[in-house]
């Protein structure tokens, strides 16, 4: 009896040391997924990065060329690495993209996916406060432009309160620099607008409207904030400055009507000042047509070749 009584005090003196050990352990804390993809990425490609005190890390995966693009912030700034291989490192750049200091807590990331603009990529990132969801929260737009033979970079930022906030839809090279088209679809207030960026991105011209349709390849620009347009039975232009566009097709040379099996085209001839001259052929009759290039005022139209 004495053996058992003793026995049974051991158990019970087990189970409530067991007990509380249990009853003193902390609950198991779920690791931030931000902390784990960081640390992931830094495994791999940890040994070839400079920047050191990440505080997040991840892939942007809509690059433009065969890289991997890995994007991050580090002391306060982003950071951007591109990697041939997770043993070569092609390039790194750490960026203030928010010069002005503007966003609390500030968190960058590449909206959409690059563009490739002969010989350039361009990378649209947005920084952001993810805990400030007022309208008038400030945003930071930056374009990050890569030459792509060399790799070297360079970035612009504007400041967009976040119910005008818009993503950048469209570029192209354009006039010596880019052609930039932001769509307003993010919010309801979003305004969609055009702009123009030279090469180094140190000029930048922003204009209030889009044209209705992208500027085709071939157009002619007499002018940063103006192209025209010649096909075969039109001369056209769209003016950035106003907003306003125009189109005159063969028959408006022609006062005709209607036109059925004709032959026409139309040629750029010349531009002096602020007009064109165009060649304008309707079944082998030929006109020389001035039109004043902004506006599309016809100044004179002469048959050279009846």
């Amino acid at each position: 009896m004495k053996i058992f009584n003793g026995a049974f005090l051991i158990f019970i003196s087990v189970s409530l040391a067991l007990g509380s050990c249990s009853e003193d352990q902390n609950p198991s804390i779920p690791k931030d997924p931000l902390i784990v993809e960081r640390d992931s990425l830094l495994g791999i490609y940890g040994d070839h990065i400079d920047a050191r005190e990440m505080e997040y890390l991840k892939v942007f995966e809509l690059g433009s060329t065969d890289h991997t693009y890995l994007y991050g912030k580090t002391e306060g700034k982003f950071w951007l690495g591109l990697f041939a291989s997770p043993v070569q490192k092609t390039a790194e750049y750490i960026l203030d993209l928010d010069p002005q200091s503007s966003i609390q807590k500030v968190f960058y990331n590449p909206v959409g996916h690059s563009f490739l603009t002969t010989g350039y990529e361009l990378i649209e990132i947005l920084g952001f406060d993810p805990s400030d969801k007022t309208e008038e929260a400030p945003n930071s737009k930056s374009i990050i432009r890569i030459v792509l033979d060399n790799f070297d970079l360079k970035s612009s930022t504007s400041y967009l309160p976040l119910n005008e906030l818009t993503i950048l839809e469209y570029a192209r090279r354009w006039k010596g620099g880019f052609l930039l088209e932001h769509s307003g679809i993010v919010s309801e207030f979003g305004k969609s607008n055009t702009q123009y960026l030279s090469t180094d991105l140190s000029e930048s011209i922003l204009w209030d409207c889009r044209a209705q349709t992208y500027p085709p390849l071939g157009v002619l620009y007499f002018d940063v904030d103006f192209y025209l347009t010649v096909s075969e039975h039109s001369v056209g232009g769209f003016d950035y400055s106003n907003c306003k566009s125009w189109t005159k097709n063969i028959l408006d040379f022609y006062g005709e009507e209607t036109c059925p099996g004709c032959t026409s085209s139309i040629k750029l001839l010349n531009q002096i000042d602020d007009s064109i001259t165009v060649e304008v052929n309707l079944n082998g009759e030929l006109r020389k047509v001035i039109l004043i290039y902004r506006t599309g005022e016809v100044v004179s139209s002469e048959v050279v070749k009846g």
